[in-house]
């Protein structure tokens, strides 16, 4: 469970910092 949490984590976040360069 600590594994999927920090993967999904870790997903949200690259796809956060990536979110606002794609949308540029």
């Amino acid at each position: 469970e600590e594994i999927f949490a920090s993967s999904f984590a870790a997903a949200a976040y690259l796809k956060s910092i990536d979110f606002p360069k794609e949308k540029k």
